[in-house]
């Protein structure tokens, strides 16, 4: 459920505000209203908070840039006080230019083998000598051309080969004067010999692995990059506390908003420091923010609201609920295959005893998923897209005669049972809508549940050839004649109400057609959980043609079935979050009105350890 909300405006001194934003912050009750944006001309920090010589959200930009060179399990924290932020902050730029040194010169190390690769065929000779002899009227000058080129002046005087590389010879000319050239591609000398290259390389070679070593020294000290992280953080948000106090020389005030479940926590606070404290509702215009509660069931699907960065507005709905069964459901459909479901439920078990990162609050999710899957994977009797498997003893009398996925004539059943679910889940939409209003215009969202069933009718009719037309007729009229009636009734004239849903019916009949729209959308659900199903047939069948004759095509056999399944297993993760998802956040969402523009509850607080943990999110949401 979304947590009520109170609009509060906290009345301090302006004489004691800095103590008083300390005790609010500890407190960590109010989200501000209006917040400043991320990047706020604030000042700096009082002195020992950090450099002296760089603002807030550079110094924020410095950690950023250095914990992003830290291997991921490297990084602990520390304590977080001033002098410790200040040492971070220095390890953290000392650690960005040792990163950059270690860059630059792996760049120059890689140049100079390449230099000694190519300038190895002319052979071992000191560059000195050349100018040496060009001092004393000798010229030397390399050449680069064919074996062709080399047979006709083999014979020149002064012309030596120096070596071969592929289909190209490389020759040396001496002459005394300076105008007798070849007309050969010349190659220019060498401005450093092999024996000062491979001392530079060597060189370069050991002053990178002292780089290296310097760079894991610092990255041992990673916590205290942390560190000073959470204290820049935790800097910046009471930068943004003060700016948006307001009041005059003698009375400060912050606005903001509490959850009504914490007010009596204010209010104790309140009296204890002298506050005066101003109650009041939000009201529709205010960016009042969303915190949602979670019941140990509905907590089971705020993992995926949390991928997807999704929040319902404060006056909007919380459907977490029916999302979960709903995508439960979809889930176990597109991917429909017991088989699939048994290796979910296998991986989900092994990550969870191998990988201890991966977030606990996931794994009872995919349990569920996968227990779903292998429900609905017997019933239609799918194990691996083999269909000898279902008629097994024990998983034969799991399969439904009329969800059987290898009959045929059961396609026009399954369509029926996607449309109706899909009438089933918008009518939830409207009813929920409904309720909420309580009015007469609660009557315009029933003649929208007639619109929904109406399209289901009219879709019916079209895809399976079943059903009346002139019934979708009367239910799109009648629910339609709900709609102007009522759908414009906000307790003024009941006639101009009336009017006004008259001047709004061609938008309404747009709507009407959409609905037909997302009626037909949950077709998805039958089109690819039967894809599905002819994938794995399908390579289930060119393995069957490679054979088991021998080793060879045995393991050819083998191998194809592997692949075939591990594609058509990706394929249906994809098809779940692209469809499954699909339908609870936008055909769903878009009949419950719901608009996904929820602000987060952030209030204002003291930033902890867990608040730098990415797989960690509990600003929009409390969890049993």
């Amino acid at each position: 459920m979304i947590e009520p909300m109170k609009k509060v405006a906290v009345l301090m001194s302006a004489a004691t505000r800095e103590q008083s934003l300390e005790d609010l912050r500890r407190l960590g009750v109010v989200h501000l209203h209006q917040p400043p944006s991320l990047s706020p001309p604030a000042p700096l920090p009082p002195a020992g908070e950090g450099s002296e010589h760089l603002p807030l959200e550079e110094k924020l930009q410095l950690l950023r840039d250095a914990l992003a060179l830290v291997p991921a399990g490297s990084v602990g924290l520390l304590p977080a006080t001033g002098p410790q932020a200040a040492e971070g902050l220095a390890l953290a730029s000392e650690l960005l230019n040792l990163h950059h040194d270690l860059s630059r010169g792996a760049s120059e190390l890689a140049a100079l083998r390449r230099q000694r690769d190519e300038q190895a065929v002319l052979g071992r000779f000191d560059p000195q000598d050349v100018l040496a002899l060009r001092e004393v009227g000798v010229f030397v000058r390399l050449y680069a051309g064919s074996r062709r080129d080399w047979k006709t002046y083999s014979g020149h005087p002064g012309v030596e080969r120096i070596a071969a590389r592929g289909s190209t010879v490389y020759l040396a000319h001496v002459s005394r004067d300076e105008q007798d050239r070849l007309p050969l591609r010349e190659v220019a000398a060498p401005a450093l010999g092999l024996d000062e290259l491979e001392a530079r390389i060597a060189a370069s070679e050991r002053a990178l692995a002292e780089t290296q070593d310097r760079i894991e020294k610092r990255v041992a000290q990673a916590p205290l990059l942390r560190a000073s992280q959470l204290h820049f953080l935790n800097a910046r948000r009471l930068a943004w506390a003060r700016a948006a106090l307001g009041g005059d020389e003698r009375i400060a005030c912050l606005r903001g908003f509490c959850p009504t479940a914490r007010l009596a926590e204010l209010n104790r606070r309140a009296a204890e420091s002298g506050w005066g404290l101003v109650v009041t509702e939000p009201g529709d215009d205010d960016p009042t923010p969303t915190l949602l509660r979670n019941s140990r069931f509905t907590a089971l699907f705020q993992p995926v609201m949390d991928f997807l960065r999704v929040l319902p507005g404060y006056r909007e709905f919380d459907a977490s609920g029916l999302f979960l069964i709903f995508f439960t459901l979809f889930f176990a459909m597109i991917l429909g295959d017991a088989g699939y479901g048994l290796l979910l439920l296998a991986t989900t078990f092994v990550a969870s005893r191998c990988f201890p990162a991966i977030p606990r609050r996931t794994l009872p999710l995919f349990y569920l998923l996968a227990a779903a899957t292998v429900i609905w994977g017997a019933m239609s009797g799918l194990w691996f897209g083999v269909p000898q498997l279902a008629e097994l003893p024990g998983l034969r009398g799991l399969v439904v005669p009329a969800l059987n996925a290898f009959v045929t004539d059961n396609e026009a059943t399954l369509i029926w049972l996607c449309l109706t679910l899909g009438a089933v889940h918008l009518t939830l939409a409207h009813l929920w809508v409904a309720w909420r209003h309580r009015s007469l215009q609660s009557l315009a969202d029933l003649g929208w549940m007639l619109v929904v069933w109406a399209a289901y009718v009219a879709a019916i009719w079209v895809l399976v050839g079943d059903g009346r037309l002139s019934v979708a007729i009367m239910l799109a009229v009648g629910g339609l004649l709900g709609v102007v009636l009522f759908g414009e009734q906000t307790g003024g004239n009941f006639a101009r109400g009336i009017g006004r849903g008259v001047l709004n019916l061609p938008l309404n009949l747009l709507t009407a057609i959409s609905s037909f729209s997302d009626m037909v959308s949950y077709l998805r659900l039958f089109a690819i959980g039967l894809a599905s199903k002819e994938v794995a047939v399908a390579f289930n069948r060119l393995a069957l043609e490679v054979g088991f004759g021998d080793g060879v095509a045995a393991l050819s056999a083998v191998l194809l079935v592997l692949l075939g399944h591990t594609v058509n297993l990706l394929l249906g993760a994809l098809g779940v979050v692209v469809h499954g998802l699909r339908l609870n956040l936008l055909e769903f969402s878009r009949h419950l009105n719901v608009t996904w523009s929820g602000i987060p509850y952030e209030p204002f607080r003291l930033l902890a350890a867990s608040d730098l943990d990415p797989g960690v999110t509990r600003r929009s949401h409390f969890d049993p």
